[in-house]
């Protein structure tokens, strides 16, 4: 008797284990039919964290990746590329988005092919970039031979996101909780946009070749102009070339943001502006700047601030110039943006984007409030600071940047 009912009691344990959960195919089917379901419609604009803000500021850029990811539905298409990856939300909300019918590809250098969030995502999307959704890598640059180069582009592609269509982000960041925290970094997004989403798509279309490969260094739609490299080595001395110090009514304004800086040209650029009565101000992160750039900046007077890691600073990790005045012969508010730092490796070695988004107010004011952020929590550039400066390689640097 006692044998029969212990086997009564638990058969009704099964059973009832048995209503109350949700077989794992029944509870994702489920969370895939409320997929997007009370996301926020992505807009045109500029994205910017702040390190020194609430959780909520400090993640702002990745929370709207993840969020765009989120949104997407299925059959849509995700295209991520990304030097590195450290941030579980984003994987988890990659994984969600392929199990729910989101074709997810990525592209990653081959130095974080062994990361443990990669490691996950190649379980999970497959390594075949014949199949729906992937993530593979490049050794070195994806578009060069050899290893000596990097995939260092930072652009995130959505083809729908709740109802909006061709969802382009250029993005200085990569998905790390330390640049969340500790950098400053900015996104610009472009919504609807089918030229700049295509143009963005095609130039992602050549990394994933992986293999020597030639393409226009610079596409352009109303708006926008897009700059891929490695191609263009002389890319900051033609912008800062092509700036005048005069408008109608008032100087040309040039506010700077630099991660990453070993040339001495640029420089020499920024100098003949401020002879010429431009209003100019640097921002750099004396940790990745060469001691004759800064020995450059002290001497011509240029006025600089800096940030430096090892005083335990929040550092800038931005590549953008904020331009107000004459600038290839127009009077525009112009910003230039994306992943280019001001290195001849960057240029000319490693896989990079910029977007300018060529007369926009709205974006010049967002990219130069945030630039007077950032100088307003940083100190003047000090003689001691060249004794003190980078001899990081810049290939180096920009492997971890």
């Amino acid at each position: 008797m006692d044998l029969f009912w212990r086997r009564c009691v638990a058969m009704c344990l099964v059973v009832m284990v048995l209503q109350v959960v949700v077989p794992p195919a029944q509870s994702v089917a489920a969370s895939c039919q409320d997929r997007g379901s009370g996301a926020h419609a992505p807009t045109t604009g500029a994205i910017f964290n702040d390190p020194a803000g609430s959780t909520a500021d400090q993640y702002r850029i990745l929370s709207t990746i993840k969020k765009n990811i989120d949104g997407t539905p299925a059959g849509g298409v995700i295209r991520i590329a990304t030097l590195k990856i450290d941030t579980a939300s984003i994987v988890k909300a990659l994984v969600r988005a392929h199990i729910c019918g989101v074709r997810v590809r990525i592209l990653v250098p081959g130095r974080a092919w062994r990361d443990p969030a990669v490691l996950e995502l190649r379980e999970e999307l497959g390594k075949d970039t014949a199949r729906k959704s992937w993530i593979s890598s490049c050794e070195g640059a994806c578009t060069t031979t050899g290893t000596q180069g990097i995939m260092h582009a930072k652009l995130h592609l959505f083809s729908k996101v709740v109802g909006a269509e061709d969802v382009t982000m250029y993005d200085s960041g990569n998905f790390v909780h330390t640049q969340a925290t500790a950098r400053y970094n900015d996104a610009y997004q472009v919504v609807g946009d089918a030229d700049v989403y295509a143009s963005a798509r095609a130039y992602f279309g050549t990394l994933k070749q992986n293999e020597p490969t030639s393409y226009p260094r610079l596409t352009s739609s109303a708006g926008y102009r897009q700059y891929y490299f490695p191609e263009h080595d002389d890319f900051h001395h033609e912008v800062l070339e092509r700036t005048r110090c005069r408008t109608d009514d008032a100087r040309s304004t040039v506010d700077f943001a630099v991660s990453i800086w070993k040339r001495r040209d640029v420089v020499k650029a920024l100098a003949e502006l401020e002879v010429a009565d431009c209003d100019v101000k640097v921002v750099v992160s004396v940790a990745k700047a060469d001691r004759a750039v800064l020995q450059g900046l002290y001497r011509h007077k240029i006025p600089t601030h800096v940030q430096s890691m090892e005083d335990g600073d929040l550092t800038t990790h931005d590549k953008y110039l904020a331009i107000r005045g004459t600038h290839r012969g127009r009077q525009v508010r112009t910003v230039y943006c994306g992943s280019l730092n001001v290195s001849r490796f960057s240029a000319r070695v490693a896989d990079n984007v910029m977007l300018r988004v060529v007369d926009d107010p709205t974006a010049y004011r967002a990219y130069h409030q945030h630039f007077m952020t950032m100088w307003e929590q940083s100190r003047p550039l000090r003689r001691s600071d060249i004794r003190s400066a980078s001899k990081l390689d810049a290939g180096a640097a920009e492997a971890l940047s």
